[in-house]
């Protein structure tokens, strides 16, 4: 029989965390990067820039989606979307532009 944990004996790690961690990260939709701040990325590869684009621009916004890396701060990580992400954002947005040309009688 294994010894409780005594209040001096440091917290034991679960013996699968980093294959949880792993998964999470996979199946989140983001991904780690190697910039160190928000700061450090370059202005047309925030969020907020991408989601201005999408809403004002909506072809620069697809471009964007499907071309280039979008990045985002969360907890004070810098994450990347990830391309499936990514293609579904620009799929759903082009459908919703598509159906309201055709309802507005332009297609």
């Amino acid at each position: 029989m294994s010894e409780p944990n005594t209040p001096s004996d440091p917290p034991k790690e679960p013996a699968f965390s980093h294959l949880q961690e792993r998964y999470m990260q996979r199946h989140s939709g983001v991904e780690p990067t190697s910039f160190k701040s928000y700061d450090e990325v370059p202005v047309w590869k925030k969020r907020w820039f991408f989601v201005l684009m999408i809403l004002l621009i909506t072809p620069v916004g697809i471009i964007l989606a499907l071309t280039s890396d979008i990045y985002m701060s969360q907890n004070g990580q810098v994450l990347k979307f990830g391309k499936t992400q990514r293609v579904g954002i620009a799929i759903v947005w082009t459908g919703l532009v598509m159906w309201r040309l055709i309802r507005l009688g332009y297609i």
